[in-house]
């Protein structure tokens, strides 16, 4: 009940358009029904409606913390304050890259910033979509969840919003998963691996099960 509730304010706070103000009404009213359910467990019979509806709202409110654009060092904050050319990047690729024809697709959680004028500027929230292409040599679709990368002199641009009215919204799209720039890589000389295997243990058995069933097939 409490992992579907959470879930659910997940949900709710990144598709229902929320304003990211009400992110402290949901912290409050969330433990306080969460608190109440573990009264009522030990002097009454417990609610199970009051621990979904509070783990809801908790959910909720972990959610609009982390769309909160207006925080010092969100990576939306960080973009909106400085030259986004030429920057040098230090982040982790936090999801299996996606391998495609003709680019690979890296989820990449950033942890700095480092501007022209040798700046740097820490991020604590907020993912680049990073586009590796054949021209960066034939390591291109070999980079893997957990890679600590650094990109140099690259230049991070803003997803554009729909230019008509209905049309897909890639801005909205790659906000609702925590993306706030794009990055495109063409040379092997922007992009350099630091670190391997930062992650969830999980994940790299997932991973290293897929690829030994893909060696069998």
């Amino acid at each position: 009940i409490a992992a579907s509730g959470f879930v659910s304010g997940i949900i709710l706070a990144r598709y229902g358009n929320l304003p990211v103000s009400w992110f402290i009404s949901f912290l409050v009213l969330g433990m306080l029904l969460t608190i109440l359910h573990l009264i009522t467990h030990f002097i009454a019979s417990p609610s199970k409606l009051l621990l979904f509806v509070g783990t809801l709202l908790l959910g909720g409110a972990d959610t609009l913390f982390q769309l909160d654009e207006s925080r010092p060092f969100h990576l939306a904050a960080v973009l909106n304050k400085i030259d986004m050319n030429g920057v040098v990047v230090d982040g982790i690729v936090s999801a299996v890259p996606d391998n495609r024809e003709r680019y690979t697709i890296l989820p990449v959680t950033v942890n700095k910033i480092t501007t022209f004028d040798e700046i740097d500027h820490p991020v604590r929230s907020g993912k680049l979509y990073v586009k590796v292409y054949p021209s960066y040599g034939e390591g291109y679709r070999n980079l893997s969840y957990g890679d600590r990368i650094q990109m140099e002199d690259v230049q991070i641009n803003f997803p554009r919003g729909a230019s008509n009215p209905g049309s897909f919204d890639m801005k909205r799209f790659l906000k609702n998963q925590h993306y706030y720039g794009l990055v495109s890589i063409r040379n092997q000389n922007q992009l350099s691996v630091l670190e391997s295997r930062i992650g969830n243990p999980l994940i790299f058995l997932a991973e290293t099960i897929k690829h030994s069933i893909l060696d069998i097939i």
